[in-house]
């Protein structure tokens, strides 16, 4: 069989396409089951210029992890930037989580099989507890707007923002274990939950 001659991919294309394609491997297999020299052979580029753009092993599933989660908070600061209403900037998470659900399915899969597959690194272990912890300040962020303008009624938003954290979670793993599940429809249920968990549309 001929040998795969490496695409040349404009540089700031080739960042990406490696990730994408990283995070498609990992969501495969779990992180020791997958090697770099995979990685660039199913991006058709040698195994060089992936360690050009990634260390390691590790600092490239670190990235892939990144890559899919600032996907969505990127998506979202830039819709909310002008919104006021805590509601409507509340209703675009959903939004983001239900059009991205494919790519941070993958991220919560890789996740999982990370913990139970290998001894914890710290890097990807801080990794993982940040990326995190930005969703949680954003959804702290807006529940607690929301408490303040009246909006919300008052609840712990703390809480609330890891509760909410958590059932998106959920759905991920839902969609996983049951994949004949329909994820709109239980989207659209999380969203009735955490509405009326939070008061919203009450008289």
């Amino acid at each position: 069989m001929p040998r795969k001659t490496p695409r040349r991919l404009a540089p700031e294309i080739r960042s990406h396409d490696i990730l994408l394609t990283a995070l498609e491997l990992f969501a495969r297999k779990d992180f020791s089951g997958v090697t770099i020299r995979e990685i660039a052979a199913a991006c058709g580029v040698n195994v060089a210029l992936i360690y050009y753009y990634f260390q390691s092993k590790e600092v490239l599933f670190e990235a892939a992890i990144e890559y899919a989660i600032q996907g969505a908070l990127e998506r979202y600061r830039t819709r909310t930037n002008v919104i006021t209403d805590p509601v409507q900037s509340l209703d675009e998470w959903f939004k983001i989580n239900l059009e991205l659900f494919p790519t941070l399915q993958k991220m919560v899969k890789i996740i999982i099989d990370y913990s139970f597959s290998t001894p914890g690194k710290a890097p990807i272990d801080a990794q993982i507890r940040t990326l995190y912890g930005q969703e949680r300040e954003i959804l702290f962020s807006c529940i607690e707007a929301g408490i303040q303008s009246g909006a919300f009624r008052k609840v712990d938003p703390l809480k609330s923002a890891i509760f909410i954290s958590a059932y998106l979670d959920g759905l991920y793993m839902v969609s996983m274990t049951r994949p004949w599940s329909d994820i709109q429809e239980l989207m659209a249920d999380a969203r009735t939950i955490v509405w009326d968990h939070l008061g919203i549309g009450r008289a």
